[in-house]
Order: C-alpha cells, then structure tokens, then sequence
C-alpha cells in the first residue's frame, strides 16, 4: 500500500529521453514500406493488414479515455477484484495491458509507415465501452502531424507518449498499477508495433534489428521507463523479432501455466526457440 501511495502522492515527471542514443535511421525505415496517405486512410489500410490495429476515425464516441478512467475505472475494477478474486493489482495491470495495446502499435506503424503522428491526448481519445470494461470501439481525431524527418516525428511522439501517462498513470495508480508495470506495459505496446509486422511477414525479414529498435525505443522513451528489450530468432535465412520484458504484467495469475511468451518469469532460451520453431513452421 505504502509502494502505491507513494505514486499517488508524487507529481508526474515527464521522463527525460536519451539525446545520446544513436538510432539507425536507415535500417530501420527500410523495415516499412512507407507510404504517403491521410490519416484515416492510414487506419484503415493497417486494420486490413493485421486487425489488431484496431483506432479508427470516429466523429463521437460514448466517453473520452480520461473522463471515463475518472469516473468509472474504480468501479470496474472493483467488481473484477470481487468477482475473480485475483486482486485489483492483477485486474488493473491486464486492462492497463490491453489499452496501451489498443493505442501504442498503431501509432508505431503510423510513424514509421505513414510519417504521422497522430494529434491526440487521453481527452481525445473517444471510447465505445461495456459494462464489463470492454473496449468495443476506440477512435481518434483526424488530426495527424506529417513529417518526413526521423527527428521531428520521434520529438513528436515522445512528447505525445509522456502527455498520454502524465494524464492517466496516477488514475492507474490508484488502481496499483507501479510505475514498472505501467510503463512496461507501454513499452511492450510501442514494441509490438514492430513485432507485429515481423511476425505477419517474418519470411521477408532478411536482417535483424532487434538492437536498433531497442535503442529507439530508448531514445522515445528514455532508459528508466524503456521496459523490454527487443530480440530475434533466426533460421538462418530470416528473422522473427519477438519482445522480452524487464518486468510482468501479471497474466500468470489467471493461469500459472500460462504466462506471456514475452514474459521475463520465462527462460529466455526456451523463449527463443519457441519463437525460432514458429519461423521455421510459417517458412514451410
């Protein structure tokens, strides 16, 4: 409790991004095949590519993230804790998990495969969700910065990043979502961004670049709050970039038998050669 309420108590500091870090620009953009196109059709083209991208353009929604994490997050997840028994820590972390996931992949690939970086903030950010905390539809602005310079388009999503959790990571807080777990959360999110497309088209991938996306993420989010750390496996032809977290989200308490296949509680050569065994299978 004392750990929690530390948090709270605490004003947010916006983290301090890693100026020093060298990123390759190069290999990296080559990973993508960028493309010039409006936001919304930018939306649109990812959920078709892989249907976890899910934001889309929505002129209202029910609620705003941040108006409906003030007024009705305490109640969910109450009710969860109650009901599963697990514990508030355990249902907040999962939902927590699932949100940045909602969010953070998309504007990774709108980034880098666009060059735009949406304008948006947790008040902007509409919702559609249940009663049982269900995200049924999750929508932004048609608002979006275009820029073909690697740099202003990281400046811009950092900056986009640390007013996104100075608005909402002492909700999450409140709810015992530490600090770690809140931003591994989000740095697994912004990897996924990545790993997703590896993972979609893994036998195209002739070059590992697990390093250089490790040290982007760094230098977007800084070395304190940056929480996994990219890897690949290797059939010796392709590459397959999988996520390894610093810390756990928690999954394993639902089943202790099932933990995340980027989970640090997993040996990380046994988490290799699952991920080298599914590039092996998907390249038959």
């Amino acid at each position: 409790m004392m750990k929690i309420k530390s948090i709270i108590d605490q004003p947010y500091k916006q983290p301090q991004t890693d100026k020093l870090v060298v990123v390759n620009y190069l290999r990296l953009n080559r990973f993508w095949k960028k493309q010039s196109v409006p936001l919304d059709q930018a939306l649109k083209a990812l959920a078709l590519m892989d249907s976890r991208h899910e934001l889309q353009i929505k002129q209202s929604n029910k609620v705003t993230l941040l108006d409906w994490l003030e007024s009705d997050f305490d109640c969910l997840i109450t009710q969860h804790a109650e009901l599963t028994k697990l514990g508030k820590a355990v249902c907040s972390s999962l939902w927590h998990k699932q949100l940045m996931e909602l969010i953070f992949p998309t504007l990774v690939a709108l980034r880098w495969q666009y060059n735009l970086v949406p304008q948006i903030d947790a008040e902007t950010i509409g919702l559609d969700i249940e009663s049982n905390g269900r995200i049924s539809t999750i929508s932004i602005p048609n608002k979006a910065l275009y820029s073909e310079d690697d740099e202003v388009l990281d400046q811009q999503l950092s900056q986009l990043i640390s007013l996104i959790a100075q608005q909402i990571a002492n909700l999450f807080a409140e709810q015992k979502v530490n600090s770690k777990r809140f931003w591994g959360n989000l740095s697994n999110a912004l990897a996924q961004g990545f790993t997703w497309v590896s993972q979609t088209n893994c036998c195209v991938r002739c070059e590992d670049l697990s390093t250089e996306i490790t040290a982007w993420l760094n230098r977007i989010l800084g070395n304190k709050q940056q929480l996994v750390e990219v890897k690949s496996a290797s059939d010796n032809l392709s590459y397959l970039l999988f996520v390894r977290r610093k810390t756990c989200c928690l999954k394993y308490k639902l089943n202790k038998v099932r933990m995340c296949k980027t989970c640090n509680l997993v040996d990380e050569q046994e988490q290799e050669e699952f991920y080298r065994e599914k590039l092996i299978c998907e390249g038959k």
